[in-house]
């Protein structure tokens, strides 16, 4: 739940975080592709209440989940409406939740995850709970009007306006709710704030929660990132609509790592189900998994900064998100949608102990689908791991998709790499290369699959170059020399020695370099290990030179003979460090 929001302090966050993760375990699942949602109908929308009909002092009644996805009853008391809060013509409605206090004891007020909670007055709908406001009151919120939510079952006519993280509270509105409230005037803030979307991730490290909780605050999204899980039945296809009050997710990924945001669905309506009373990324036409949760508890927060939040698990999948508007989010109940997998083998040589794992993502849009497959593969790697320490890692991969016109393209590639840090470090130059080509200024891309596979270990992988040995036709026998004489277009066979850092037995390794027909007098080869950083020397021009790019370069793990404008390179099982210089002497 938002209140002000205090991005120079995220201990509040942290501290979610971390909690959820003592009350959630991690339980992964898989989801297949699926086809398409099935036509959608409703041909009997929820009576609303209307909102001009809405008074002062008016009572009635809520539904929300706050233990399992059973909804639960609340009463709320009416205390005003707040015109144009979001644009001419679009009102919020100021209310309170009154009891029954067991309800107030456990939700705490308004939560993170209560969004499209419906509220009724006289048995129709009045509205969606979107809003929290006096953070010394937690109870005291508003909703979007219920008209406003029925629209949404004509989307195609859907305003083109943004759902703002707060609205301005007028000087005489915030007088008369603190007066209702039984609260100084002092206490009633110039703005109120959005409710959050709590935004559960399965499977992965705290690091990388925190590391995603800060990404999305510096974005201003207004997620609050927890650590979820996934009941036994999270991707068993369940395509009936949900019922009002029902915990209601958007899924943007299943399997190994599963990310969702919840909220709450409003009503149904044939096959259609709407919730929310706000958007998530507020993106139009989408397609996001459309899920139950359970709510396994609801967090408390007692300084005020951030309000409560409902920790959920997956549940059964009921079709997909198809709209994301400005009032709300709209599903079709069906199978569920297609996906992109992200299929991983990793293994750890210090113990022989292998994992295979798969992650389907459903939106990967601006930088979703880049993160998600990051989340899986660090994840794996340091589940085979088991531990967050020094080591070497190598990892080969492959990144296939298509532009917007349905051209395919594929990124192969690999990398090496020791970290007295982060073991798992060599997959920084895969997520790159995800991240480069979602955001390439060339073509849209949609990705298709991501393959990787990978080795990590404890041992220090690296060796340096300790021994330069060389022969040509007229020095046949191998010698280290200073100087080597050649004759034009003769074969120089280069043997190398490397000495593990780490300790171990030296390793050999011989290639050959050309020399050119046309050479004379002296050149110098160089022997040392390959270039590992990702960035491009020169500029990239076109889509075609991007995919090159990605797919080529020298590696950390390869021996790089250069010299005669020519280089020679070979692949080792040691990361190269070092250099060494051989003067040649083309003899005429």
């Amino acid at each position: 739940m938002v209140f002000v929001r205090n991005y120079g302090s995220r201990e509040g966050r942290r501290g979610i975080i971390g909690t959820a993760a003592v009350v959630i375990a991690l339980l992964a699942t898989t989801l297949a592709a699926a086809p398409a949602p099935a036509a959608s109908s409703c041909s009997s929308p929820p009576a609303v209440f209307p909102e001009d009909q809405i008074r002062p002092g008016m009572t009635g009644t809520g539904l929300t989940a706050v233990q399992g996805s059973t909804p639960v009853s609340f009463d709320i008391r009416i205390i005003g409406t707040m015109p144009d809060a979001i644009a001419p013509g679009y009102d919020l409605i100021f209310f309170e939740i009154t009891g029954p206090q067991s309800f107030l004891d456990q939700s705490h007020g308004f939560a993170a995850g209560m969004s499209g909670s419906p509220v009724y007055i006289q048995g129709r709908l009045a509205g969606a709970t979107s809003y929290k406001y006096i953070p010394s009151d937690p109870a005291i919120g508003l909703f979007t009007p219920g008209q406003k939510m029925v629209d949404l079952l004509s989307y195609a006519n859907a305003s083109a306006l943004s759902m703002p993280d707060s609205v301005p509270v007028a000087k005489a509105a915030r007088e008369e709710i603190a007066r209702a409230a039984g609260l100084p005037a002092s206490q009633a803030p110039r703005f109120a704030q959005r409710l959050d979307i709590p935004l559960g991730v399965t499977g992965v490290s705290d690091r990388r929660l925190r590391d995603l909780q800060d990404l999305l605050d510096k974005k201003g999204l207004p997620f609050v990132v927890y650590r979820a899980g996934a009941s036994g039945d999270a991707t068993t296809p369940n395509p009936t609509p949900l019922r009002p009050g029902q915990p209601l997710s958007a899924v943007l990924s299943y399997g190994d790592i599963a990310y969702f945001g919840t909220g709450t669905t409003t009503f149904s309506c044939g096959n259609l189900d709407v919730g929310w009373g706000h958007p998530f990324f507020y993106a139009g036409p989408v397609t996001f998994g459309m899920n139950n949760a359970s709510i396994v508890t609801v967090l408390n927060d007692p300084s005020g900064l951030f309000g409560s939040t409902k920790i959920a698990a997956l549940a059964e999948t009921h079709g997909s998100i198809t709209q994301d508007r400005l009032a709300g989010i709209v599903g079709e109940a069906g199978p569920p949608p297609d996906a992109m997998p992200v299929i991983t083998t990793f293994t750890n040589t210090d113990n022989g102990y292998s994992r295979t794992a798969e992650t389907d993502i459903v939106y990967q849009k601006d930088f979703w689908g880049s993160e998600i497959a990051a989340s899986h593969v660090f994840t794996n790697l340091q589940l085979v791991f088991d531990a967050y320490s020094s080591g070497t890692s190598s990892i080969s991969y492959t990144i296939e998709g298509q532009t917007a016109e349905g051209v395919p393209f594929t990124v192969d590639n690999r990398n090496m790499l020791y970290s007295d840090y982060d073991a798992t470090s060599a997959a920084y130059k895969m997520v790159d290369a995800l991240y480069q080509l979602a955001f390439n200024r060339f073509e849209k891309v949609t990705f298709t699959s991501v393959h990787a596979t990978g080795e990590i270990t404890q041992q220090r992988l690296e060796g340096t170059i300790t021994r330069v040995r060389t022969a040509s036709s007229l020095q046949p026998k191998l010698a280290q020399r200073s100087l080597l004489k050649v004759r034009p277009g003769d074969r120089i066979t280069i043997e190398t020695t490397l000495t593990p850092i780490g300790g171990g037995r030296n390793v050999v390794t011989t290639m050959q370099m050309k020399v050119p027909s046309w050479a004379s007098g002296f050149d110098t080869v160089m022997v040392r290990g390959g270039k590992g950083g990702s960035g491009f020397s020169m500029p990239v021009r076109s889509f075609d030179q991007l995919i090159a790019r990605l797919s080529g370069g020298e590696h950390p793990n390869d021996l790089v003979a250069s010299g005669f404008g020519a280089e020679s390179s070979r692949a080792v099982d040691l990361i190269v460090k070092g250099k060494v210089f051989v003067t040649v002497q083309v003899v005429r």
